[in-house]
C-alpha cells in the first residue's frame, strides 16, 4: 500500500498554503490532516480542513503545549534532555508523535514551521521522510544564529529556544539553527532574501506556473466561498489587517485607540481582518464595519483586493504576495519601540528607522507609512 501526506496544521494561513501545494505538487497523492491548536483552536481549523474536502482523515488533538502547566513543561524538557544525553533523541521524537498520529502511514510531512514543539518533532524525522516547511511569516527571514543568545536580552522564550535549538529538538524563538533543517524541503514568498539557508532547497511559494488552477480555484470556493462571495466582501472600500499590539505591550488600548480613529476618519466601508492572535474589540466612531472570521486567512482575500485600500497594521508576510500596484498604507506607532524594550516582551517592536529599513530590505519602498 502506498503511504500518505500528512499536513501538520495549526494556523489558518497554513491551509490555504497546503491548497497551493497540494494542486501544484501532490500529484495525486492521499493526505491526512492533523489539526493542532493555537490561539484559535484545533476544532475550528479541522472545520476548515473537512469542507476543503482535501483530506481522507482529519484528526485533532487540542493540547496546546504553551499552555501546559510549568511543572508539565519542565517533565516534558527533561524527558528531551534524557533521551539526548543517551542517544536515544530519535526514538523518543517518534515515540512522543505517536502520540498522535500512526507514523508508519506517512512518507511526507507538511508543516508550517520548526517553531512549535510538536511540528519541529516532525522535522526531526527529515532523515528518513520527505519534510516540507511552509512559510510561517516575517520572521522566516531572520538571521539564525546561537550568538543571538548574547544579542538578544534573556527571557524565558529566548533561553528555552537556545537550549532546545541547541539539542537539535525545536526552534522555538527562531533567532537559532535547527540541523534537520538540512534535509528539509522550504517554500518561501521571497526566497532571495532568505538569511537562513540551512535547507536542502528554498523554493517559490504561490508560483502558479505549474498549479491544477481549476482544482485550485474549486478548492478555495469550497473552503472559503461563503466568506468570500458575501456582499460585505465584495462592496467594501477598505480591509483593514489587525495586528495583536499586545505581542509588544502590556497596555495596548492606547494604541487600539489610535487606530480606531485613524480608521474611522479615513473609511467609509471597512472589512476588518483581525490577526489570529488578536484579541481586542474594534469600534470606529459607531461606524458599521465587517469581521471577517479569524480563521479565514488573510491570503483567501487576494482575489477580492482589486480597487480597495488595504490597510497594514503591523509588516507581515502578507505584503510579500500583494500585487505592486495596490494601495497600500502600513501603520506605525509612537511610543511603541520604547515601551516594547522597557517591558522586554518576546516580539519586539523596531524603532521607525528599522520598520523602514524593513519594507526596503523586502522592495517595498512604494508602500506608504503612517505615523499614529
Amino acid at each position: 500500500m502506498s503511504k500518505k501526506g500528512l499536513l501538520v496544521i495549526y494556523s489558518p494561513q497554513h491551509l490555504i498554503q497546503f491548497i497551493w501545494y497540494y494542486c501544484t505538487y501532490a500529484n495525486g497523492k492521499k493526505w491526512d490532516a492533523l489539526c493542532l491548536p493555537n490561539c484559535l483552536g484545533a476544532k475550528k481549523t479541522k472545520e476548515f480542513c473537512e469542507k476543503s474536502g482535501i483530506f481522507e482523515e482529519v484528526y485533532y488533538n487540542d493540547k496546546f503545549f504553551l499552555e501546559s502547566s510549568l511543572k508539565e513543561r519542565a517533565v516534558q524538557f527533561s524527558k528531551m534532555l534524557g533521551a539526548f544525553c543517551v542517544g536515544k533523541k530519535q526514538q523518543y521524537i517518534k515515540r512522543f508523535l505517536s502520540e498522535y498520529v500512526n507514523l508508519d502511514l506517512y512518507d511526507e510531512i507538511n508543516v508550517l514551521s520548526d517553531f512549535g514543539i510538536i511540528s519541529s518533532a516532525f522535522v526531526g524525522l527529515s532523515d528518513e521522510k520527505k519534510i516540507v516547511i511552509m512559510e510561517d511569516g516575517i520572521a522566516d527571514y531572520n538571521k539564525r544564529t546561537f550568538k543571538n543568545i548574547y544579542r538578544k536580552k534573556p527571557n524565558t522564550v529566548n533561553i528555552e529556544g537556545f537550549v532546545l535549538s541547541l539539542l537539535g529538538y525545536a526552534n522555538v524563538a527562531y533567532f537559532y539553527p535547527l540541523k534537520a533543517n538540512s534535509n528539509c524541503i522550504k517554500f518561501s514568498s521571497r526566497p532571495n532574501k532568505m538569511k537562513y539557508v540551512n535547507y536542502k532547497s528554498i523554493r517559490q511559494l504561490y508560483d502558479y506556473s505549474n498549479t491544477n488552477m481549476d482544482l485550485y480555484k474549486r478548492i478555495i470556493k469550497n473552503t472559503y466561498g461563503d466568506i468570500l462571495d458575501s456582499p460585505a466582501v465584495r462592496d467594501s472600500d477598505t480591509i483593514l489587517f489587525s495586528t495583536p499590539i499586545s505581542d509588544y505591550t502590556d497596555k495596548p488600548e492606547k494604541y487600539s485607540a489610535r487606530l480606531e480613529k485613524h480608521i474611522a476618519e479615513s473609511m467609509s466601508s471597512l472589512l476588518l481582518k483581525k490577526h489570529p492572535r488578536d484579541k481586542a474589540e474594534y469600534s470606529f466612531e459607531d461606524k458599521d464595519f465587517f469581521q471577517i472570521p479569524q480563521t479565514i486567512p488573510s491570503e483567501a482575500l487576494f482575489p477580492c483586493i482589486m480597487n480597495k485600500k488595504l490597510v497594514f497594521a503591523d509588516l507581515s508576510s502578507i505584503l510579500l504576495n500583494i500585487p505592486k500596484d495596490a494601495d497600500v498604507e502600513c501603520l506605525y506607532f509612537d511610543g511603541l519601540n520604547s515601551e516594547s524594550l522597557k517591558g522586554n516582551t518576546y516580539e519586539k517592536y523596531p524603532d521607525f528607522e528599522r520598520f523602514k529599513d524593513k519594507l526596503s530590505f523586502f522592495d517595498l519602498d512604494n508602500v506608504q507609512i503612517t505615523r499614529l
